[in-house]
């Protein structure tokens, strides 16, 4: 009787462990289990009189997703691609826009490389720019530009041959690309050739049919809904890592109604 009763205990024990281990792996999964995709820009990052770019189609982007590749992202730019005054480098916006894209188009091989350098002029980055494309081309390019030049005068023509030229090139090389603009603060907001720079990056963007994510007008309808100037890092100036976020918002959204502007 007592064999039979010890018998007994080890079947109950067993099939409490089994029961155990079926709950730790539900547990399991539903710790693992992604998270919903974000809303293309996040309540905190939006506000009344937000500008709302028009989609350009990205048919080669598209492609390479559909395949399921390595869908590799270029971010070229100066100090707001680096992310100078970020808390740390997951905190500038081309980390930021990897994870946001990785949910929002359910794809884990979206990578987004940071090829920012602090100060550089819109020809030195393009120097750099056409070497990538020169080599193994990435599948999409965002060129964040304009905040360097508008501030140090550099002629306006100037800035834009650099523009048509690189811009041309990338088609050639059947490159896809945002332009990204200038930042916003309340010290450059009213100066003349800083904002000739950002028209014209607009005026090329329109003109060559590739998309243009308006930074400028974007922070300072945030600021604006705010109240209050807090996009920036203590120098009033990079931005920080709120800031960085809603320009990873803002760029994403870009790229991901361009997708969708290309389905048919």
């Amino acid at each position: 009787m007592a064999a039979k009763t010890q018998g007994w205990a080890f079947l109950l024990a067993g099939a409490m462990l089994a029961a155990c281990a079926a709950s730790a792996q539900q547990s399991d999964f539903r710790l693992m289990a992604p998270e919903p995709p974000p809303k293309p820009l996040a309540q905190s990052c939006d506000a009344p009189g937000l500008p709302r770019e028009k989609a350009i189609a990205t048919p080669r982007l598209k492609r390479l997703l559909s395949k399921g590749t390595d869908v590799r992202i270029a971010a070229f730019g100066s100090s707001s691609t680096l992310g100078v005054g970020a808390t740390s480098q997951g905190n500038a916006y081309p980390l930021q826009l990897q994870d946001m894209l990785r949910r929002a188009l359910k794809h884990s091989r979206v990578n987004v490389d940071n090829m920012g350098v602090a100060g550089e002029l819109a020809a030195e980055t393009a120097v750099r720019l056409l070497a990538e494309l020169s080599g193994e081309p990435p599948a999409y390019v965002i060129w964040q530009t304009g905040v360097n030049d508008g501030m140090h005068d550099i002629p306006v023509t100037r800035f834009e041959t650099v523009l048509r030229s690189t811009i041309d090139t990338a088609r050639r090389a059947g490159v896809e690309m945002t332009l990204v603009g200038q930042q916003y603060t309340t010290r450059l907001a009213d100066n003349p050739h800083y904002n000739a720079i950002g028209r014209s990056m607009e005026r090329v963007a329109r003109e060559k049919g590739i998309a243009y994510v308006d930074r400028f007008a974007a922070m300072r309808a945030i600021v604006a809904a705010r109240g209050k100037e807090d996009m920036l890092f203590e120098d009033n100036f990079h931005l920080n890592d709120f800031g960085y976020r809603c320009m990873a918002e803002q760029i994403g959204k870009s790229i991901v109604e361009g997708l969708k502007a290309g389905s048919s």
